[in-house]
């Protein structure tokens, strides 16, 4: 299966060590950014608010002066997404984020708000248009999305009134993100984004989008078409861009998958019956035999790269799912339809040489697959160990006779995958789905050994299947067992060794595996440099010694030693898309060990960032190895020796105009940055001192922030109340207060000092108005935010440290700063007899 695609992956004459001292670079640098959000999340009780401020202050100041320096010493033409410039600037646009959530958490402003999102993005600007790297311009679209998916969220109830408020915030994401896919299109030169990864992923966000809107129809008045009318013009329009000058296949069967679901959502929810139905899956084949038709005329003959895998893989199950519907076999019977489906596809795949008729016979043989794997497994009266042999020898036998990879690597993942399930102990508390609730480690043992059993199996069969002549039997089944392996990565725990040792359950098995699974990206780099050229025998022992030190780090969260494995063999293998799929794992499981409870985040701080730490000293030696970078390959190896110190990025524009304006970016961005973060804090300090004294009482739950940690969800009851005050005051201003999304609270304090509510207003009083108002100790004016039929009073959140939700569920009451302009702040929880907690 040539899942790497169509182009190679490697640049020729790239050796072990460039990519060593670059993926030590790279990964030293993720981690270390991941380490800083956890430790921000964490919310460490033992340093001041002012230290944390001055603390990622200077250190972001440091990382930008560095920079700067490093740009201004070396002028020569870099490739910056890959040096040591590049990469600081990135970790600093990740602290900038870190920064905002501290203020959010300091101050308690509230959770994943969409203000954070959209200043993040208005703080790395100065730095994208100075460094102009993929990586920041990947996390100005990521910022966007985000920030604008929130902000839409907010507003769109109140001016999408014609249709539903999610489907037209959905088409207008995705017109936005059409937008970017032009800028950035436009800016792809001076990106050098060489594997076009910020296309592939926009297009992927805006695709997302419009199938959000899709389904979304379903709740508005005039159905799905408001968003699968624009939806199919902007496929079809980027089919056409994609086919034409700027050919890219990879776009077009996005744009293929884009429109096939968009197409699907609305005709399965119009069939009503079998024969509707039935007409339903034929024109879904149609349409995915003509997209396939399309994209093998834009690929040379026999390539069968990612994207057309995917797409093809896609339409199977989507058209396999609505034939079992159709079919609706019953469950004793369910294995014996499928394996008569099975057959009659793959009779049909053997002796059909039309492409729609080759595209049904592999429908049948995918819900063949499904129909009978399924059924096989849910008959428990049968002894279990006939079900599994029976269950692989059907997989084996279908994997065999199809020549189709895309259809190999299906069959080989649902069998694989059903065999796992199939010999799960009972006896184990440990559930498939039940990772992160797992608290005595030894249940988490059958998950661990199925992983480690998948990786070993994955590198055999991709490694055979690279070697052998005929790879397409071979590379199927590595992917779907590379791909299970990184299934059970995400669902295993992850304490990680020293949350193991301080406190938790510990099992002498779980060791050996974490120690086998952490070891096996070792084994594997020592296997592959002993057979590398005699310019990198020095790294045959020495490589493999660092990346055993590392790995003690990793080791108890298996997801990063799996992406290092990937890495290494998509470099070894020469597959492009392994590296990228490596890359996707390690940034997807840090994602999901961030939010793992197995560890605390101080925990997982320290160890990613003693990790990171290794990890950059590393590249220091390699760099430091190489020595002064000669003239004739300065340009195209921008780390080379110990000149990467000192030429680690290159601001593109000719004149000595735009370089002094790209020199001056990245100290402006910086000044931006902390005068405007200054300014508020001087703001809610200035607030807390001096705002009135106003205490609600509040109802909270218990979930976790983004980036800023741990918290509660605050519901003030005062709340609850807003929507009657709404009904009785006057129309004017009940309708002001919908048309702006927000308006005033007019409270009063009770005898037992708790302020209640007594009417509403939709604008602010003068000021006059609003000191005489305010002069009295029990009436304050509080502003609040309405979000179609939710209610903000000033925070929805109380960030606290690390295991402290036992201290703050006592909280019955806030206590806030409240000044002349209704602005608020919450100052501290109080406990049922007003005693502020700690």
């Amino acid at each position: 299966m040539q899942v790497e695609g169509h182009k190679s992956s490697r640049a020729p004459g790239l050796r072990w060590e460039e990519f060593l001292r670059k993926t030590a670079l790279g990964l030293g640098s993720a981690l270390l950014a991941s380490a800083a959000i956890c430790w921000i999340a964490a919310n460490w009780p033992y340093a001041s608010a002012g230290q944390k401020l001055t603390g990622i202050q200077l250190l972001l100041a440091a990382l930008i002066v560095t920079s700067w320096c490093l740009v201004y010493v070396q002028r020569g033409a870099r490739d910056h997404n890959l040096t040591l410039a590049g990469h600081m600037v990135g970790l600093a646009a990740v602290l900038v984020g870190g920064l905002l959530a501290l203020v959010g958490q300091i101050y308690q402003t509230g959770a994943d708000t969409w203000q954070l999102f959209l200043l993040w993005l208005l703080f790395s600007l100065p730095w994208l248009l100075a460094m102009r790297t993929v990586f920041l311009g990947l996390l100005g679209v990521a910022l966007l999305n985000v920030g604008a998916g929130l902000y839409f969220d907010m507003i769109a109830g109140r001016w999408l009134t014609a249709v539903s408020a999610t489907l037209g915030m959905g088409v207008l994401l995705a017109l936005l993100n059409v937008g970017v896919l032009a800028l950035w299109e436009a800016s792809l030169p001076r990106l050098q984004d060489r594997w076009r990864l910020g296309p592939r992923l926009i297009a992927m966000a805006m695709i997302g989008w419009l199938w959000i809107a899709t389904l979304a129809g379903f709740d508005g008045p005039h159905g799905t078409l408001g968003a699968v009318v624009p939806g199919l013009m902007l496929m079809a329009l980027m089919h056409r861009l994609y086919s034409g000058r700027r050919a890219d296949p990879a776009m077009v069967a996005l744009a293929m998958l884009g429109a096939f679901v968009m197409l699907a959502i609305p005709l399965i929810d119009w069939a009503d019956g079998t024969a509707s139905l039935a007409v339903v899956i034929l024109v879904l084949l149609v349409v995915s035999g003509f997209g396939l038709r399309s994209l093998a005329l834009l690929l040379p003959e026999q390539a069968t790269p990612w994207f057309v895998s995917l797409f093809r893989i896609a339409a199977m199950v989507v058209i396999a799912v609505l034939l079992i519907a159709l079919l609706a076999p019953e469950v004793p019977s369910l294995w014996i339809t499928g394996l008569i489906l099975a057959i009659a596809g793959a009779g049909l795949l053997l002796t059909s040489r039309h492409t729609l008729l080759r595209e049904a016979g592999m429908t049948l043989v995918a819900t063949g697959v499904l129909m009978t794997g399924w059924g096989v497994y849910a008959m428990d009266e049968v002894w279990l160990w006939g079900r599994l042999a029976g269950l692989l020898l059907f997989g084996l036998l279908i994997y065999r006779v199809v020549d189709n990879p895309a259809l190999r690597l299906l069959v080989a993942f649902v069998v694989l995958g059903l065999a796992s399930m199939l010999t799960w102990p009972d006896s184990g508390r440990y559930g498939l789905l039940d990772g992160p609730a797992a608290h005595d480690m030894a249940d988490a043992v059958p998950v661990y050994l199925r992983m480690w059993w998948l990786m070993v199996a994955a590198v055999v069969a991709l490694v055979v299947g690279h070697q052998r002549k005929d790879p397409q039997l071979w590379l199927p089944l590595g992917w779907a067992l590379l791909a299970l392996s990184q299934l059970l990565a995400l669902l295993a725990p992850a304490p990680t060794l020293y949350g193991v040792v301080h406190g938790q359950g510990f099992a002498p098995t779980l060791f050996i595996i974490w120690a086998a699974s952490a070891l096996l990206p070792v084994v594997v780099l020592a296997t592959l440099l002993l057979r590398a050229g005699p310019a990198d025998a020095h790294l045959r022992w020495t490589a493999p010694a660092a990346l055993a030190v590392a790995s003690v780090g990793w080791m108890g969260a298996p997801g990063i030693a799996l992406a290092i494995l990937w890495l290494l063999l998509g470099h070894a293998l020469g597959k492009r898309a392994l590296l990228g799929f490596g890359v996707v794992c390690l940034i997807g499981y840090l994602a999901v060990f961030y939010y793992q409870l197995d560890a605390t985040l101080l925990h997982k701080a320290m160890v990613l960032a003693l990790t990171a730490c290794w990890l950059l000293a590393c590249w220091y030696l390699l760099a430091r190895r190489r020595g002064p970078a000669s003239a004739d390959t300065a340009p195209t190896d921008p780390t080379a020796g110990v000149s990467a110190l000192l030429a680690p990025a290159y601001l593109p524009g000719r004149g000595r105009l735009q370089r002094a304006l790209g020199l001056a970016l990245l100290p402006a961005g910086l000044v931006l940055v902390l005068l405007l973060v200054n300014l508020r804090v001087y703001q809610a300090e200035s607030l807390l001192a001096n705002g009135q004294r106003v205490v609600l009482a509040l109802a909270p739950v218990d979930p976790r922030s983004m980036v800023q940690g741990d918290y509660m969800a605050l519901r003030f009851d005062v709340a609850a109340q807003v929507r009657k005050a709404m009904g009785e005051a006057p129309e004017a201003v009940a309708a002001g207060i919908r048309k702006q999304g927000g308006g005033y609270l007019v409270l009063r304090a009770g005898e037992d000092g708790i302020f209640a509510l007594q009417s509403v207003l939709a604008q602010p009083l003068s000021d006059d108005k609003a000191s005489e108002a305010t002069q009295a100790p029990d009436t304050a004016i509080l502003a609040f935010d309405l979000h179609g039929d939710r209610i903000r009073i000033v925070t929805d959140a109380w960030f606290f440290a690390e295991g402290q939700a036992g201290l703050y569920a006592q909280a019955r009451f806030g206590e806030f700063r409240v000044g002349l302009d209704g602005r608020g702040l919450l100052l501290r929880l109080l406990d049922e007899a007003q005693r502020p907690l700690p």
